[in-house]
């Protein structure tokens, strides 16, 4: 699965810019997924995902409804088997329940909602501590380059396994990709440059 996690701007041909922050906004390693009541019998719902830092600790978040609307009264949630939110836990008085989780290479979500019809509830995974991490060390963000391929360089935190790291740069004629060499703790990979401002990206690619 790939990950995106840090992004930075440089220019090709003398162009000023605007850098942008340091760091991407984090994104969840899973969902927002909906799942929705319907009538009848109770509904079930089975997710599947994978993660690639087994030994970070994560959070589930399940969000109950919208605005206070639409809420569930009765349901539960298995992770890999194990029931970590019980009916007792949602009612109509419940908009959020947070869970401390660990996870395995591939996981399994159980979801059952028995309330009445219509509600709704969201669920996502987020990474707490010890997380799956990258970062560009070069070139600096709103660097100025007068080539056409620039080196980009830079460092993995938390890695466990087999990563890559592919290499993305964004302009004006779109997309091309590179593949970065990956040493330990380190990476470097060459990526084109295009006329004006590049948005470029390092996505991680864990091999499970």
């Amino acid at each position: 699965m790939a990950k995106r996690i840090f992004i930075l701007v440089v220019a090709f041909s003398l162009v000023f810019i605007f850098p942008p922050p340091s760091h991407a906004s984090p994104q969840p390693l899973f969902g927002p997924q909906k799942h929705i009541r319907t009538t009848g019998p109770p509904n079930t719902y089975i997710d599947t995902f994978q993660a690639c830092n087994t030994g970070a600790t994560y959070n589930l978040v399940l969000e109950n409804g919208e605005t206070g609307k639409d809420r569930i009264s009765s349901g539960s949630i298995k992770l890999n088997s194990t029931e970590i939110i019980q009916e007792k836990d949602l009612n109509q008085n419940v908009s959020r329940i947070e869970r401390t989780i660990t996870l395995q290479k591939e996981n399994t979500l159980n979801i059952k909602l028995a309330s009445g019809p219509n509600g709704f509830i969201k669920i996502s995974i987020h990474c707490k501590t010890g997380c799956l991490n990258v970062k560009i060390t070069s070139p600096a963000s709103g660097s100025t380059i007068n080539k056409s391929k620039t080196i980009i360089k830079g460092e993995l935190y938390n890695a466990f396994g087999e990563t890559g790291i592919i290499l993305k740069s964004s302009g004006t004629n779109g997309e091309v990709q590179s593949l970065a060499q990956v040493q330990k703790t380190g990476f470097a990979g060459i990526i084109p440059l295009q006329q004006g401002t590049n948005t470029i990206t390092a996505d991680i690619k864990c091999n499970l």
